[in-house]
């Protein structure tokens, strides 16, 4: 199994630099028809959500596709896969970004029953409690 970085599978998504594109998908197209298995943890699915987002503008609908196109792809096993599915389930129906979903996700998994944040846009979240700063 070859784990992916970040910039390898933005690469293979985007498309957008002729040689590291070429180079992105010779590696996974490549390695699937050899019957290879590649990792994706989960910081590398925020942060590759988080770069198609700011970097090439994509809309939240266009993010989920993405994401759940990674993580329905045969040759790519995703770190506590069942968290990430729970977090883009999060994602389609909240405000949060993928990131907070899938923090509330994983701590969901951990047994936590909530998760305690500043992040009033996160605390919509189902999961997420508001913490209320003494200034307030």
């Amino acid at each position: 199994m070859t784990g992916l970085d970040t910039n390898v599978l933005v690469r293979y998504i985007v498309q957008d630099d002729v040689e590291q594109s070429l180079a992105a998908t010779k590696l996974i197209e490549g390695g699937e028809q050899a019957g290879e298995t590649f990792f994706i943890n989960q910081i590398v699915l925020c942060e590759v959500v988080w770069v198609v987002k700011r970097c090439y503008s994509a809309g939240r609908d266009e993010i989920g596709r993405m994401i759940e196109q990674i993580l329905r792809t045969a040759s790519f096993r995703v770190q506590r896969s069942a968290e990430a599915w729970s977090a883009l389930n999060l994602y389609r129906k909240t405000p949060s970004d993928f990131a907070d979903c899938l923090i509330a996700s994983t701590n969901r998994a951990a047994d936590c029953t909530e998760t305690a944040t500043f992040d009033r846009q996160a605390a919509q979240t189902d999961g997420f409690r508001l913490v209320s700063s003494l200034a307030q």
